[in-house]
């Protein structure tokens, strides 16, 4: 297990997402980690108190916002240490392209406006792991991607951390989404050969709690971490292997 310490004491991590996919197990693990004494929730819905671990309540502050004027939900005035996004949608389930870039990019990227304080502060970001992620790309989910990323690099977080995960296995969808259906047994098959290709939301979770407590500066080599930019501004980025790697870490 990788020994965690911290010059942060006493920190408070937001949860942008957490009835979502890759959320709700995040959100689990936030709560039950003992680095962080305040953890907040926020979102159109909050998770409901029957699905929240006993004993861990105490220290969950749950917030609907209305992402259209989230500059008034008090996020900035809470001072959070980590603020944690992984709100997303696909263009099906979103009711259509402009909604899709509504949700996956402007209410990404205003959360995370809203959110920022003048102090030290941590910014981590639930993206892809597709190679065409770019803010000039062709395809409208690749280039939303890249924007929202570009955008979120310039807001000048101290810390910035992209996480880029493969296919994400252990979901509950609501939506019918024919190309996982199709995709997923030729990935669980692939990952005995390779460790880019897909995670379970769990241990995504697990890596994604460990990247909020430990930072780019401290994350241990087996995480594969990258240093990258978006026109000079710089993040951390770690792909799928270093997901699975990390979350070990833990066990």
């Amino acid at each position: 297990m990788h020994h965690r310490t911290s010059a942060w004491l006493d920190t408070s991590v937001l949860l942008i997402g957490a009835t979502g996919q890759a959320g709700r197990p995040l959100l689990r693990e936030l709560l039950a980690s003992s680095h962080f004494s305040r953890v907040g929730e926020a979102g159109r819905r909050i998770t409901p108190e029957d699905e929240l671990p006993e004993g861990k309540r105490d220290k969950l502050e749950q917030k609907v916002i209305d992402f259209e004027n989230i500059e008034q939900a008090g996020l900035k005035e809470d001072k959070w240490d980590v603020v944690i996004i992984t709100l997303g949608a696909s263009v099906k389930g979103a009711g259509g392209p402009v909604n899709f870039e509504k949700i996956d990019r402007e209410y990404v990227i205003k959360a995370a406006n809203a959110a920022k304080t003048d102090g030290e502060q941590r910014l981590i970001y639930l993206s892809s792991n597709i190679p065409s992620i770019k803010p000039t790309a062709s395809d409208l989910y690749s280039r939303s991607k890249g924007l929202t990323e570009q955008a979120l690099a310039e807001i000048g977080y101290s810390d910035t951390i992209i996480f880029r995960p493969g296919l994400l296995r252990n979901v509950k969808r609501t939506e019918f989404r024919p190309l996982e259906v199709l995709a997923g047994p030729v990935s669980t098959v692939l990952s005995y050969f390779s460790q880019n290709l897909e995670i379970t939301v769990e241990k995504l979770a697990k890596s994604m709690r460990l990247a909020g407590e430990l930072g780019s500066a401290r994350l241990p080599v087996i995480a594969g971490a990258k240093q990258a930019n978006w026109g000079g501004r710089p993040f951390t980025e770690i792909g799928n292997k270093g997901c699975l790697l990390l979350a070990k870490e833990d066990m």
